[in-house]
C-alpha cells in the first residue's frame, strides 16, 4: 500500500526504488502523467521499441474487454525478458474489474502501468491501487514557475551548455504547465543549438520565431478563428509561392482533426480548454495556444466534422478540376472563417 506524495514524485522517478509491479498515474496534467508513465517503462528495463515486450493498450479497450489486461500480462515473452502492460488515455469507464486479477496476483517479469485521469481519492481505480500491496500511485499536477526553471536548468545541464539570463527569462514566460510540452521544447532548443557553448536569446528567437511563423500553420489559425481577411491574405500569398493546393487542404485538415480531437477530449473528460490544450499530444505550440482556445470556443464536435466533410470535397473536386483549384478552396476558407467568425459573436 503505497502512494507517493506530489513533492516526492520528482526525485522517486529519478531513481525509482523500490520499484512495484503496478503503477497509477493520475492527476490534471496530461503531459506529466504521460511523461512519469515513459519514465517508469524505461526503469523497469523493458524493450520499449519492441512491441511484443511493451504492450501499450487503450483504456476504452480494456474496459470492453475485461480479459485483455490479464492474457497480456501473463502471456510468456518468446525471447523472455521483463514486460511493459501499458495503459494509455482515460475513459469514464470503470476498468477495475479488467485490473483486479492482475492487481491481487502480479505477474512474474511483468510491470502495469496506467495513465488515468484527475482523479479524486474516492475514485475506484485510485482507491483499489492505493489499497495494493505492491502497487504505486503516482501524483502529476502542472508545473510551478520553479518546476520550469528546474527543467530548464536540467535541460541544458545534460549538454554542458549555459543558458543566457535573457534567454532563460523567456522561456520562463513562454512556458506553459504541461511537462510533456516543455521538455519536448526544450529538446529541440539542445538539439538545435548543438556544438555551442551557450544559448542566447537569438538562438530562441530564430527557433520559436520560425515555428511560430508557419504560413501553414497560420492559415489554418486564422480560418478556424474566423480572422477572414487574414486567412484570405495567407492563401494567396501561398498561391503566389507556388504552394500546392492540397498540401494547404491537408495543413488546414490536420489542425480540424486536431481540434476535433481536443473538443473530444474536454466532453470527455470535463477539462478546461486550456487543461486540454495543455496536455495535448502531440504538443499544441504555445505561441499557437490562444488560436486554439478561440477555435474551441467558436467551434463543436459535430461543426467541426462537417468542416472536415467540405474539405474532404474540395480536395476531390480540385483533383477532379485542378484548373479550379484555387478557387474552390479559396471559397471553402472563406465560407468556414465566415462561419467562425458568425459563432465567435
Amino acid at each position: 500500500m503505497a502512494a507517493l506524495k506530489a513533492r516526492d514524485v520528482e526525485q522517486y522517478l529519478t531513481r525509482p526504488t523500490p520499484f512495484y509491479q503496478t503503477y497509477l498515474i493520475y492527476g490534471p496534467d496530461i503531459g506529466g502523467v504521460a511523461d512519469a508513465a515513459r519514465t517508469l517503462a524505461l526503469a523497469s528495463g523493458a524493450d520499449m521499441s519492441d512491441p511484443l515486450t511493451t504492450v501499450k493498450l487503450t483504456a476504452d479497450a480494456v474496459a470492453s474487454d475485461p480479459a485483455l489486461v490479464a492474457d497480456e500480462a501473463y502471456a510468456v515473452s518468446m525471447f523472455g525478458g521483463h514486460r511493459v502492460v501499458w495503459i494509455q488515455g482515460s475513459t469514464n469507464r470503470n476498468i477495475v474489474t479488467a485490473l483486479q486479477g492482475l492487481i491481487d496476483q502480479p505477474a512474474d517479469d511483468c510491470t502495469l502501468i496506467i495513465e488515468g485521469g484527475d482523479l479524486k481519492k474516492s475514485s475506484p481505480l485510485r482507491s483499489r491501487i492505493e489499497k495494493a500491496s505492491n502497487a504505486l500511485t503516482v501524483p502529476c499536477y502542472p508545473d510551478s514557475a520553479r518546476d520550469i526553471a528546474s527543467l530548464v536548468d536540467e535541460a541544458f545541464a545534460k549538454t554542458s551548455q549555459r543558458i543566457e539570463p535573457d534567454a532563460k527569462e523567456w522561456l520562463l514566460n513562454a512556458f506553459g504547465d504541461d511537462r510533456l510540452a516543455t521538455k519536448s521544447e526544450l529538446d529541440k532548443l539542445a538539439l538545435y543549438a548543438y556544438g555551442s557553448e551557450s544559448i542566447d536569446l537569438a538562438d530562441i528567437e530564430t527557433l520559436f520565431g520560425d515555428l511560430g511563423a508557419s504560413d501553414l500553420n497560420a492559415l489554418a489559425d486564422a480560418t478556424l478563428t474566423g480572422n477572414t481577411e487574414a486567412s484570405d491574405r495567407l492563401v494567396r500569398r501561398l498561391i503566389a509561392r507556388g504552394q500546392n493546393v492540397q498540401a494547404m487542404i491537408g495543413a488546414v485538415q490536420r489542425h480540424v482533426q486536431m481540434l476535433h480531437a481536443l473538443a473530444q477530449s474536454m466532453r470527455a473528460s470535463g477539462q478546461t480548454i486550456a487543461k486540454v490544450i495543455g496536455g495535448s499530444r502531440p504538443p499544441v505550440h504555445f505561441s499557437r495556444r490562444a488560436s486554439f482556445e478561440a477555435a474551441l470556443k467558436a467551434w463543436s464536435s459535430q461543426g467541426l466534422v462537417d468542416v472536415l466533410s467540405r474539405l474532404e470535397k474540395v480536395s476531390l473536386e480540385s483533383r477532379s478540376k485542378p484548373e479550379l483549384a484555387e478557387q474552390l478552396f479559396r471559397t471553402a476558407l472563406l465560407a468556414v472563417s465566415l462561419q467562425a467568425a458568425r459563432q465567435r459573436r
